[in-house]
């Protein structure tokens, strides 16, 4: 199944039952920046009794196209704090395996680096993943 630019898919007998399938598109927050991503909100509903489809019997892949080398698919849980899974890129598509159905986000890694800026002494020095990449005067 195929929504914008994630397509979702099931090995044979991933699914424990006949299934409604969904993707949302929505957009979430991503935490310590003010950069909205496009998000993708998974659901699986079991047709015969309703309920939420949270287990499958081997795990269904979201690829998403149009990515920029180096990204990364991210669960997005209730707290908001991003969570990473194992991710292939091909070409200009990531794609992963999910462990459950719920949120999900295609970031590039630039967005996740640890950037300070700091003033020692009247020097101005820009600090990236613990490492000063710039001094000023």
């Amino acid at each position: 199944m195929t929504s914008g630019d994630a397509t979702l898919t099931f090995a044979p007998g991933s699914l424990p039952a006949d299934a409604y399938v969904s993707i949302t598109l929505t957009t979430v927050l991503l935490p310590g920046t003010t950069h909205s991503v496009l998000a993708y909100d998974l659901l699986a509903i079991d047709v015969t009794t309703g309920a939420k489809i949270e287990q499958f019997n081997s795990p269904p892949v979201l690829t998403v196209a149009g990515a920029t080398p180096g990204s990364q698919i991210f669960y997005v849980p209730p707290t908001g704090a991003l969570v990473p899974i194992t991710t292939s890129y091909h070409g200009t598509a990531v794609s992963a395996g999910l462990p459950h159905f719920s949120t999900y986000v295609v970031a590039p890694p630039p967005l996740f680096q640890d950037v300070t800026v700091r003033l020692d002494n009247s020097s101005i020095v820009l600090v990236e993943d613990g490492v000063p990449v710039s001094v000023s005067l």
